[in-house]
């Protein structure tokens, strides 16, 4: 036997230790001078925020005019501060933490005529970068039809009717390919396979890592060896073949957080995102003094991410992880239910909550829906107040996050959707993609969405990208949500909130079947598109009080039907469920 050949040949079916021998691991600053230029569109990942702060250092004060591409909504500011954008291609730009709000500095700078914004939907957005990676000149959507960004983006979209058998109207998507691609995941060998985060919302960084005309500038929590990859390369998103350089920047997405949950692996604990810190950016959002100095010390005088780390400190950053993946939603309730208020008093919003929820729970035992998508703020309080209320009798139903995650159960101690202790409860981890684009409005969808609103028109037309020709924050998925088979929408209710026809309509009314306020309920009875009022809990002495109440709110000639209900007082157990869901009264 030849056992010098036979050892050859044995050889030659060696793993390498790493896959190739080009190692990508370079520094951050110094990726971002090799691969970032003046005038290029840049897609920045939902969760890049460490490499957005060093794209602000290193073009401070020039002329940069990037056109960036994201779906990170709060965290861009730090690049139109200083100038530095001359046009936003995103899905909404808003606050999430501690509630839910426009960026009032994005705002600004559009108002006063600094920057361009390009408004799409989270599903929308994703489409065009799908169309961009595979190399195909469009792709087709039934979202945004209906609304005004057909109009906005009519140079990327063109509506049409099917050529097949039931002509339904649709769209086609202009193809989007950004210049270049600045994401962060979880982890990255040295050759730059990245495996993003759970849930895989990072739809956006994945498919705009894959459009990317020039590659992919990635930072990552930490770099594994290619054994680790290969051990779980179901959960690779972004080949190596893509990227240009790999750093590791732990923490790289504070003040967001990031999750492993659902992905399986031992060793990696998530982090939540630090609302004292966000809580305090966003207060200086609106007012240039502060954000000045906002930027000069967390920015600026941060050379590195290290230097901002340690700004923050260790005992800090170690509080975010503890409890993550452990039952906290459960071990939160054992604190809460020492503190709760059990009082049978009562605030407007905690009514305007119950209101919603039974509205809810009536038409669930009605329609029979199976999915619930639910918004931030009063929609998630009202679909989690009705869910526990279906639950006790025994009727099951999915909740849903636009970004992916289905069937979840929601805990007590945070009114967030996307708090790592509802994901962790989850039964199925996915994209927006698959959540919006089938889940929700696809085909059997049997969903009801539960919206809100800045305005609302008789139709059920919602608005909430522009007032008065002012930009207030955009889609996000709201109107992909609208594709569901049935809609509410909650909103406070004022005639400058509920008028005849919105200033833009955000998300089309067709679907839109109920409209809660704090005062009323209004339905569209049988094949009338128009709102009807067929019920009150705005105080007054009589109901023919309240009803005068809630048309002298009311910005359109109001329909009354003729037998409006008048709701019974909310019971101390509808109030301390959401007490426990809200304890901090973010929304309550």
């Amino acid at each position: 036997m030849n056992t010098e050949m036979i050892d050859i040949i044995r050889r030659n079916f060696d793993l390498d230790l790493a896959e190739g021998r080009d190692d990508k691991v370079m520094p951050l600053s110094e990726a971002m001078k090799r691969h970032i230029r003046p005038g290029q569109t840049v897609l920045l990942g939902e969760f890049a925020n460490a490499a957005t702060r060093e794209i602000a250092r290193q073009f401070k004060d020039t002329k940069a005019a990037f056109t960036i591409i994201n779906a990170s909504r709060d965290y861009t500011s730090a690049l139109v501060y200083n100038g530095l954008v001359k046009k936003l291609i995103g899905v909404a730009y808003m606050h999430l933490y501690p509630t839910s709000g426009p960026n009032k500095l994005i705002q600004k700078a559009f108002n006063e005529g600094r920057i361009e914004i390009e408004g799409w939907t989270s599903i929308s957005m994703q489409q065009r970068l799908i169309a961009g990676a595979m190399d195909m000149e469009c792709m087709v959507t039934k979202s945004l039809l209906g609304s005004d960004m057909v109009v906005d983006n009519q140079d990327c979209l063109h509506a049409f009717h099917s050529p097949f058998n039931n002509k339904q109207e649709l769209a086609l998507l202009k193809a989007l390919n950004p210049d270049i691609a600045v994401v962060h995941g979880w982890f990255a060998d040295r050759q730059g396979n990245i495996i993003m985060g759970s849930p895989y919302y990072m739809g956006t960084s994945t498919w705009g890592a894959r459009a990317s005309k020039e590659g992919v500038v990635a930072t990552v929590e930490k770099i594994v060896p290619t054994e680790f990859i290969r051990k779980h390369s179901c959960l690779v998103s972004i080949p190596s073949y893509m990227v240009k350089s790999v750093t590791e920047v732990p923490f790289g997405a504070h003040p967001q957080g990031m999750n492993t949950l659902g992905l399986g692996i031992d060793g990696f604990t998530s982090y939540r995102p630090d609302i004292p810190f966000i809580g305090d950016y966003r207060a200086t959002v609106s007012d240039p003094a502060r954000l000045e100095a906002w930027m000069d010390e967390w920015v600026y005088e941060c050379p590195n991410q290290e230097a901002y780390l340690a700004k923050i400190g260790k005992e800090r950053l170690a509080g975010f992880s503890s409890g993550i993946g452990e039952g906290e939603g459960q071990m939160e309730l054992a604190n809460l239910l020492n503190t709760i208020s059990l009082s049978p008093e009562y605030t407007k919003n905690e009514l305007t909550v119950v209101a919603a929820a039974r509205k809810i729970e009536e038409i669930v035992l009605t329609r029979h829906y199976i999915n619930f998508l639910l918004g931030v703020g009063f929609s998630a309080l009202a679909g989690w107040s009705a869910y526990y209320k279906l639950k006790k009798k025994d009727i099951p139903i999915k909740l849903m996050i636009g970004t992916g995650v289905y069937g979840y159960s929601p805990q007590p101690g945070n009114p967030s959707i996307g708090a790592t202790s509802n994901i962790e409860t989850g039964c199925l981890i996915t994209d927006a993609f698959q959540s919006y684009g089938t889940f929700i409005g696809g085909y059997n969808n049997r969903c009801l969405s539960v919206l809100g609103a800045a305005q609302v028109d008789k139709h059920g037309n919602v608005n909430a990208t522009k007032v008065d020709g002012q930009f207030i924050a955009g889609s996000g998925g709201s109107n992909d949500a609208a594709n569901a088979e049935e809609v509410m929408v909650i909103s406070r209710q004022s005639s400058k909130r509920f008028v005849d026809r919105v200033d833009y309509i955000t998300s089309p009314g067709i679907r839109v079947k109920t409209l809660v306020s704090d005062m009323a309920v209004f339905e569209k009875l049988g094949d009338d598109d128009e709102f009807t009022l067929t019920g009150v809990h705005v105080s007054g002495a009589s109901l023919e009080e309240k009803i005068k109440t809630v048309r002298a709110n009311c910005g359109w000639d109001l329909k009354v039907a003729a037998d409006v209900r008048q709701m019974t007082p909310p019971d101390v157990e509808e109030l301390a469920m959401i007490r426990c869901f809200d304890p901090n009264k973010l929304y309550r």
